[in-house]
C-alpha cells in the first residue's frame, strides 16, 4: 500500500499554508523537496512487506530526519518548525482516515467483529469502469498534484516500479488507456491512466488529473 500521492497533495497543502501565512517565516521550496525525496526513499523499499501502519511510521521519521538536517544545514535557511509540525499533523490524519476506512469494512460485514489492525483488512475488490464514464482516449489532461510533482509508474499497480522522470504540476498530458482496476485514495475510487508526457510512458492516478 503505497501513501506517496496522497502525501504529494498534503505536502502541496502544508506549502501553500505556510506561503499565506503572513506571520511565519516562508520556509524555502527546497526544504519541501527535501521532504518528498526522503518520503520516496521508504517507496523505493520492498511496501508489500510493510504494514500500512509502518509505512506511515516512516513517512513521520523521514519528515524528523528531513527537520534535524534543515537545522544544521548552512546552506539552507532554517524553515519554521510549524512547517515540519503540520506535515506532522497531516500524516496522522493519513492514519487515522486508514482506521476509520477499516472500521467502516468491518461494520459493513455486520458491526460484530473486533475492530482488527489495519493489515488484516482484505483489499476492495475493484469494479470494470464504464466506457461512458471515460474521457476519449487520446484526450489531453493536465496533472493537478497541488504543487507537487507525479511520477508515473510501469504498471497499473501502487506496488509498480516508478520513472526516474516526474511530472511537474499543471503539466500536459495525453491519454493512452484506462486500467481496470482501481484504488481506494481519500475515500474516492481512482482508477489509473496510462499517459503520455513528452514522449514518455507511465500510469498515473485519475484523480490527480484535469480533464477540464
Amino acid at each position: 500500500m503505497s501513501f506517496l500521492y496522497a502525501f504529494g497533495d498534503l505536502l502541496g497543502k502544508v506549502l501553500a499554508k505556510n506561503r499565506d501565512d503572513n506571520n511565519v517565516k516562508t520556509a524555502e521550496k527546497s526544504v519541501f523537496d527535501e521532504v518528498q525525496k526522503k518520503v520516496e526513499q521508504v517507496e523505493a523499499q520492498d511496501t508489500q512487506a510493510k504494514s500500512r501502519g509502518d509505512i506511515l511510521r516512516e513517512y513521520r521519521e523521514k519528515i524528523l530526519e528531513a527537520q534535524q538536517e534543515n537545522e544544521v544545514n548552512p546552506e539552507v535557511e532554517t524553515a519554521p518548525r510549524s512547517v515540519y509540525d503540520d506535515l506532522m499533523a497531516e500524516v496522522e490524519k493519513m492514519r487515522e482516515q486508514e482506521e476509520q476506512y477499516n472500521r467502516e469494512q468491518v461494520l459493513g460485514r455486520g458491526g460484530h467483529d473486533p475492530i482488527r489492525v489495519l493489515d488484516d483488512m482484505p483489499t476492495p475488490q475493484p469494479t470494470r469502469p464504464t466506457q461512458s464514464s471515460m474521457p476519449n482516449l487520446g484526450a489531453q489532461a493536465v496533472t493537478n498534484s497541488m504543487g507537487g510533482s507525479l511520477a508515473m509508474r510501469a504498471a497499473p499497480d501502487m506496488g509498480a516500479q516508478q520513472s526516474n522522470l516526474r511530472i511537474p504540476d499543471k503539466s500536459l498530458l495525453r491519454i493512452l488507456q484506462y486500467s481496470d482496476n482501481a484504488i481506494n485514495l481519500d475515500g474516492r475510487r481512482s482508477r489509473f491512466v496510462l499517459v503520455d508526457y513528452k514522449g514518455q510512458q507511465g500510469w498515473v492516478l485519475e484523480n490527480y488529473l484535469n480533464f477540464n
